[in-house]
């Protein structure tokens, strides 16, 4: 019989290879911002974002995450009332998996409010609705697709098929970039506690990445009694809701392998608020 590791390791490879090679920027915009913005982007522009001119780009990206967002809301409510409506769990009936996932979804929109309030201060009404939009989007998807991975319930197509093959894709790619010896370090690991470690280094390694953004806007922002306060609160809440994420994912299972996945939200979470934090960092040096 295999060890765990190895067949993480052949998981993990499986990703990497199997698959015809897409552009960051397409596997980017499909894993962040979701399978209603992708297909929008095939229909708006017949191809890819980056074989567009910039501002066709633009002008197609703002579209389509228009349209998308609606979409990725309602889905989110359906995801969530998916696991409230589902049948209890008979070999673990005291996990608290609704109490959890209310929390979490709570946090998520607290945290997507002041998304908005901070793009207002930044930067122009114009563009600062479009920004807020696409984090929002980008946040929607991601916790949507946590919720419906426990659920159960995405039983794709063939149209759905090829989505998920690039999501996986760019999932692989992103663990990658967040710790470039994540795939080594997985295929050594002989034990659930050295994969745990190797997760661990992955967070660290974006932890200190978003430290270090934070720190530098903070001290830009100055003494602004405005924007700095508002930037406070969506750090925090950011963190609550990261918190009661990890939560859930915990609490969906008893085995080993959860507290992976909860790894996995975590790494996943924080990348993600990076890239928010470059974005206002990038706004503020550039005035």
């Amino acid at each position: 019989m295999k060890k765990l590791s190895s067949i993480l390791a052949s998981a993990l490879a499986m990703l990497a290879f199997s698959y015809p090679v897409a552009s960051a920027d397409e596997l980017k915009h499909v894993r962040n911002l979701g399978y209603d913005f992708e297909t929008c982007v095939q229909t708006a522009a017949g191809s890819s974002l980056s074989a567009l001119t910039s501002e066709r780009r633009q002008q197609v990206s703002a579209q389509c995450t228009r349209e998308s967002l609606p979409k990725a809301n309602a889905r989110l409510k359906q995801a969530v009332q998916d696991v409230l409506n589902r049948p209890q769990d008979e070999d673990a009936p005291d996990l608290p998996v609704e109490a959890n996932l209310k929390k979490a979804v709570e946090h998520l929109e607290d945290f997507k409010s002041d998304i908005g309030a901070v793009m207002l201060m930044i930067m122009s009404m114009e563009k600062a609705d479009i920004r807020n939009q696409q984090y929002q989007l980008a946040v929607t998807v991601h916790f949507t697709d946590i919720i419906n991975d426990f659920a159960h319930k995405f039983d794709p197509g063939e149209r759905d098929k090829e989505y998920l093959a690039l999501r996986n894709r760019y999932t692989y790619r992103q663990y990658q970039q967040a710790f470039p010896g994540m795939d080594k370090c997985m295929k050594n690991a002989t034990a659930m506690t050295e994969m745990y470690d190797c997760s661990g280094k992955a967070i660290k390694k974006q932890d200190e990445k978003l430290n270090k953004l934070y720190k530098k806007i903070m001290k830009r922002v100055g003494n602004d009694r405005h924007l700095k306060p508002a930037i406070k609160e969506m750090e925090v809440d950011w963190i609550k809701y990261k918190e009661a994420g990890a939560e859930f994912v915990s609490s969906t299972d008893t085995g080993s392998m959860v507290r992976l996945d909860a790894m996995d939200f975590v790494l996943e979470s924080t990348m993600l608020q990076n890239e928010l934090l470059e974005l206002i960092l990038d706004r503020l040096e550039n005035d």
